[in-house]
Order: C-alpha cells, then structure tokens, then sequence
C-alpha cells in the first residue's frame, strides 16, 4: 500500500515523527509493525527498506512513524525520510507482530519495560487501552538516555486519570526496579528497546523467575 506524508513532527532534539495517511483504509492493532520501503533512496548496507513500529494507536487512522536521528551515524534511509516532502508517498507493507496485549487475558495488571526509542509500541497501546477504556493497570519504566522523553506530555496526562503509574529515568535498568514493584511475579511484562536492553531486562526477569515477558527489540538505528 501507498502512505501519503501529510505531517512531520519534531518530539525531542533527535526524535522525529512522520504522520501518514493510507491511501486505501488499514486495520493494525496497537504495537504491531510495518515494513516501509522509499523508492528512490539511497540505498545503504540494509537497502532501502526498513521495519518501525505504528506509534500511532487504530482509532487515530494515521499511520506515524516515530525515530531517532543520529546526525553522525543516522541511516541514508532515515536522512531521506527526514527530508521527504509533504505529500510525497513511501511504500509499506503488513502490518505484522504480536507485542499486543490480550485484552481477554486475566492478568490486567502490566508491566512495560522501555529503552529509548522503543517505547514507540508503548505509546501505540497506550493511547489504545485509554481510548477504549479498558480495565488494564499499566506500570511503565521508561529508560532514555537523557532527560529529553518522547510522549511524556501525553503520558502524564493519562496518569493522570489514574490509569498509569510511570518511572522515568536516565539510570541504567538494575534488579531493583523490578524487586521495587509490588507483587512483582504476578504481572504480565512488556520490554521494547534496542537489542542489549532487552536482553538484560529479560535476564533479569528470569533471575526473579518472572517467565510472563513479551519482548520486541530494535535492530539499529
């Protein structure tokens, strides 16, 4: 299917997002991905093609591609994304995965572990369990590596109604953020970042003998 670029919004410093409109209607649930192709680009060692998380949630329609750009070391995918115009299109085809939550599950008590830019499958359910207002409890640990936090405005606000507790931190992930939740082994856990975070995290969960874990990680930037 073709996307139509109507929107670029800059979120931090370094993290950007591309707000596109599908020309035919696309159904996806919340944290599902999308692989993007920009027919034109130059293409580099991965090609011209690339897989990103819909940040955005269903019921928004718009399909938003949310990442960092590295000045120095960002991709020639995402340097001509950057610099793709306002109405042009860009390629894409799914969606696929299965880091969604099961609303039907009987654990509704969450735990989301993010690094970085993975908490854009995060943002996705989020926006979707508050839209839908679903009887689901959510602790978010959000790891970044400076103060500078996508969504943070949009995450507070639903915190605010009581539907989200949230750590935000520029710590390195330790076992003590775990052991600090109550009941810890009773939540169904979510981790989302670059590869060495989410192995750590999931070590980790299974040192506490925590097996309930989702996990889905970014292969670079």
């Amino acid at each position: 299917m073709k996307l139509i670029l109507r929107d670029k919004k800059k979120d931090t410093s370094d993290v950007f997002s591309f707000i596109f409109e599908p020309e035919v209607s696309v159904s996806w649930k919340a944290g599902q991905f999308m692989q993007y192709t920009l027919k034109g680009s130059t293409p580099d060692d991965r090609g011209t093609d690339r897989f990103f998380t819909i940040s955005s949630a269903p019921f928004e329609k718009s399909i938003v591609i949310t990442t960092r750009f590295n000045r120095d070391k960002s991709s020639t995918f995402k340097e001509d994304l950057l610099n793709l115009k306002l109405g042009s299109t860009i390629d894409a085809m799914g969606p696929w995965g299965d880091f969604v939550v099961d609303y039907t599950s009987k654990i509704n008590d969450l735990v989301f572990i993010a690094g970085g830019i993975g908490i854009t499958p995060f943002r996705s359910i989020l926006m979707d369990i508050y839209h839908n207002n679903y009887p689901i409890k959510v602790t978010l640990l959000y790891f970044n590596n400076n103060d500078e936090f996508p969504y943070k405005d949009e995450f507070n606000e639903i915190k605010d109604k009581e539907l989200l507790s949230i750590l935000y931190s520029t710590n390195k992930f330790s076992e003590n953020d775990i052991t600090s939740i109550k009941s810890y082994k009773e939540k169904q856990y979510y981790v989302s970042g670059p590869k060495g975070f989410v192995d750590l995290v999931v070590d980790t969960l299974h040192s506490l003998g925590v097996d309930n874990i989702k996990k889905d990680f970014f292969p670079g930037y």
